[in-house]
């Protein structure tokens, strides 16, 4: 897949083993702009809580949130939203373990696909299903 790292699936693949042995949640959001930005790829990790890895590409910010599920994803593209008050074309793709993979690759996918298909909507578009 264009855009992915090595660190990134690492990560990913590190935290769903985890989470599969405590029996916890993983999420992972994409954040995509609707227009080229060089600054968002420097400003958005200030945004992304400590505890959580951001990983920037073409594709747009990988945020992998340990121990969170998708209602606590949905908080945390509040706050991004919040920071950027409407100054920037935010699009989100949400994809959570267990419900929507069980690897690097599944989760990543699924979040992937579900940015492209927030891409097609509105400023501010979220998608967390399909």
């Amino acid at each position: 897949m264009v855009g992915k790292s090595p660190e990134l699936d690492f990560m990913v693949n590190y935290e769903i083993r985890s989470a599969r042995r405590y029996q916890r949640f993983v999420s992972m959001v994409i954040v995509g702009k609707g227009e080229e930005d060089e600054n968002f790829h420097t400003l958005f990790p200030d945004v992304v809580r400590d505890s959580d890895e951001c990983f920037c590409t073409d594709q747009g910010a990988f945020v992998l949130m340990g121990e969170t599920d998708g209602t606590g994803a949905l908080t945390a593209i509040d706050r991004y939203k919040d920071f950027f008050e409407g100054t920037a074309d935010l699009r989100f793709g949400v994809a959570s373990f267990p419900f929507d993979g069980n690897s690097a690759d599944e989760l990543i996918s699924t979040a992937v696909r579900r940015l492209n298909q927030a891409r097609d909507g509105d400023n501010g578009a979220v998608v967390t299903t399909g």
